[in-house]
């Protein structure tokens, strides 16, 4: 048998649907706000250790100055 995708439960009538979880807008949304908020979380932490590199970086080069 073929698995065929179930369609999303509806309740009520055509001019009044209630989508059991939530209006297909309305998630598009959420995951579109969960997105940026991941990439942002991410451009953090980028930031951070692109800090730590620079620091490293300079201790490095300062104790191979030092000997």
């Amino acid at each position: 048998m073929l698995d065929t995708p179930t369609p999303p439960k509806r309740y009520g009538n055509a001019g009044n649907t209630v989508w059991a979880d939530g209006h297909p807008a309305e998630r598009l949304r959420q995951h579109q706000r969960d997105i940026a908020k991941a990439q942002r979380e991410l451009d953090r932490e980028r930031a951070k250790l692109e800090q730590q590199e620079k620091k490293l970086i300079m201790d490095i080069t300062k104790s191979a100055k030092a000997g």
